[in-house]
């Protein structure tokens, strides 16, 4: 993604955002004047996707508040929720926040599952595992 970038020092900054939940490679070496260093070995890290909190399981709410953690550098988060019982998605939400609360009831008795995915420049970043969840009011 960056091949052949430098830096004076030993910090380097990526040029763009790097996408949530994507997994990435690094190795540096040193340039002397003379000659190249050796490779370090290769390390391999993947940037945070957000983890959602709830709600899950049974809950006694219509319009039930969603929540996750936020990762460091996204610029939006977007939460899709899925109305199991009927096939159909309820919700395709689009925030900066890290919660969010539904303007609409949610249907009694139903199932749902919802995800979250972390946006910034790079692109949007993978989703979080499923989570279910039971309205009972």
């Amino acid at each position: 993604m960056f091949p052949g970038a430098t830096a004076l020092g030993t910090a380097w900054t990526a040029a763009s955002d790097l996408v949530p939940g994507t997994a990435y490679q690094v190795a540096v070496r040193p340039l002397f004047a003379d000659r190249d260093g050796a490779w370090s070995p290769v390390a391999n890290f993947t940037v945070a996707v957000p983890t959602a909190s709830g709600p899950m399981g049974l809950i006694n709410a219509a319009r039930p508040d969603f929540t996750w953690t936020g990762v460091a550098g996204a610029t939006r988060y977007v939460i899709i929720i899925d109305d199991l019982t009927t096939g159909q998605r309820v919700a395709t939400v689009r925030t900066t926040d890290t919660n969010w609360m539904p303007g609409f009831n949610l249907t009694n008795g139903h199932n749902y599952q919802w995800q979250i995915a972390a946006r910034n420049a790079a692109g949007l970043g993978m989703w979080s595992p499923p989570m279910e969840f039971q309205v009972r009011v």
